[in-house]
């Protein structure tokens, strides 16, 4: 995992910022089972390691410091050490497979949760209070429809292998995340 986008700024509270801002692994294992031709269960899991990182944040002087100073001369700002919470996602599927594979429908329950950041620096401030509201999980389902072209491009009857998925996505469950329900729409060209 590369660290892209870029991490929330210190002085603007209106840039939420549009990356973890550290370098990470993971590791996958997907399974999918076929009790009949047309019909499978699907399982996923993915867990992710970030390595610790190093950047400036504001640090609480105390328990009781809920706005910590970003003036340099407050000596609350500092590069602090973040050692990441584990990252874990789940997926349970089921999928319907059209005859012909022309047509999939599938629906999907998904868990993700990952744990509380640690931090740590060099001066007697109050480096705990960076952990709050760190970790997180979220329940929720997804539906969608996938056409493909593939098998038609086996046979000749179609000029370019393609899929187009269309999916929405809900949580119904969740700590310390936003609620985002959506509409994903995928095109994928084969070549």
């Amino acid at each position: 995992i590369l660290p892209t986008g870029k991490p929330k700024p210190l002085n603007n509270p209106f840039d939420s910022g549009s990356g973890y801002g550290a370098w990470g692994t993971g590791l996958e294992f997907y399974h999918e089972y076929f009790p009949a031709r047309f019909l499978s269960f699907g399982g996923a899991a993915i867990g992710r390691y970030y390595f610790p990182d190093r950047r400036d944040r504001a640090v609480p002087l105390d328990a009781d410091d809920t706005l910590p100073s970003l003036r340099i001369e407050d000596g609350q700002v500092e590069a602090v050490r973040r050692k990441s919470g584990q990252e874990l996602r789940t997926e349970a599927s089921a999928t319907v497979h059209i005859p012909g594979d022309l047509f999939k429908v599938w629906g999907a329950y998904q868990y993700w949760v990952k744990g509380s950041d640690r931090f740590s620096g060099n001066r007697s401030l109050f480096y705990q209070g960076l952990s709050k509201d760190t970790g997180w999980n979220v329940s929720m389902w997804e539906a969608g429809v996938r056409f493909s072209t593939i098998p038609l491009y086996r046979r000749g009857q179609f000029r370019a292998p393609m899929e187009l998925d269309a999916s929405y996505n809900s949580s119904f469950s969740g700590r310390n995340i936003r609620e985002a329900s959506y509409a994903r729409l995928d095109l994928k060209l084969y070549f």
